[in-house]
């Protein structure tokens, strides 16, 4: 229980910050309608299908191949906030900008923990995640 409750912690803190930064900083606001790091810009319906097709996935893995472990739940957390942006925005709010690389904002920040952790993981433990 504790991992789906840090997975809604993740989703509901970045949907905060972003209405919170949409309301109060939008000068700062980087709308993507694109994938990663802003790729495929202006395919609107391909990112989305895209998008559910990834978090559909990585659920069915959670529950089918019983895969329960953090990285999963922080990827899947930041997806699954990144998709409600696509549906209720149709872009994702990204306001964190460091200059020299893309924007991004907190889902994201989980997914790449999330992905550097299970890559990790599965090379340099003999417990594979």
């Amino acid at each position: 229980m504790t991992k789906i409750s840090v997975s809604v912690g993740i989703i509901v803190l970045d949907q905060i910050s972003k209405l919170l930064v949409l309301k109060y900083w939008p000068q700062i606001v980087s709308s993507n309608n694109g994938g990663a790091f802003s790729l495929l810009q202006n395919y609107r319906y391909y990112n989305l299908l895209v998008a559910v097709l990834i978090v559909l996935l990585i659920v069915s893995m959670i529950y089918l191949k019983n895969v329960r472990t953090w990285p999963v739940f922080l990827i899947v957390a930041g997806a699954t906030s990144n998709l409600i942006d696509r549906l209720a925005r149709s872009s994702v709010v990204d306001f964190i900008d460091l200059e020299f690389f893309s924007s991004f904002n907190i889902a994201d920040i989980a997914i790449t923990c999330g992905l550097i952790w299970l890559i990790w993981v599965n090379i340099f433990s003999s417990k594979k995640a």
